[in-house]
């Protein structure tokens, strides 16, 4: 979590799951960013980021993949970010944990800016596109799919 000027960013990528301390649990990792909160806040935000109760005690090495993405999305988003920044979010997913992902995303409150190869995704969750191409940027409305419709019908034009 980066602040500047009160703006608080989440950052998660496909690569942050490598940030995790392997053999601190899950509970640890909130534990340490939610000073001073009781067992039962602990818990509930796991619960909240997907992480139930037989996970919260087990270190993180032991985890599934799809656990540990979990993990790092709840601790880039335990702040409540105003911005949160996905890079590449569904790399390495496994379908469960990409719909949870999905469900998520469609929750958070804050604005997203989603680096994404994975065009699925974008049609669940996006609401904007930005094409950025030879250094400048064209705003869209919609998601994915809809980008595209509106781009052919205003080359055709």
């Amino acid at each position: 979590m980066t602040t500047a000027n009160h703006l608080r960013i989440g950052y998660f990528s496909q690569d942050l799951v490598d940030d995790l301390i392997l053999h601190e649990t899950a509970f640890d990792h909130v534990v340490a960013k939610m000073v001073g909160a009781s067992r039962g806040a602990v818990i509930s935000k796991l619960a909240l980021g997907g992480i139930l109760d037989d996970q919260v005690s087990i270190p993180v090495e032991n985890l599934s993949g799809g656990q540990k993405a979990r993990l790092a999305m709840l601790l880039a988003t335990l702040d409540s970010p105003h911005l949160l920044i996905l890079d590449k979010p569904t790399n390495h997913l496994d379908i469960e944990t990409t719909e949870w992902l999905e469900d998520f995303m469609r929750t958070f409150k804050g604005a997203q800016l989603i680096v994404s190869h994975d065009r699925y995704f974008l049609d669940q969750v996006c609401t904007r596109i930005v094409e950025v191409d030879n250094l400048r940027a064209w705003p869209w409305k919609g998601n994915y799919s809809q980008f595209l419709k509106q781009k052919e019908a205003s080359e055709a034009s």
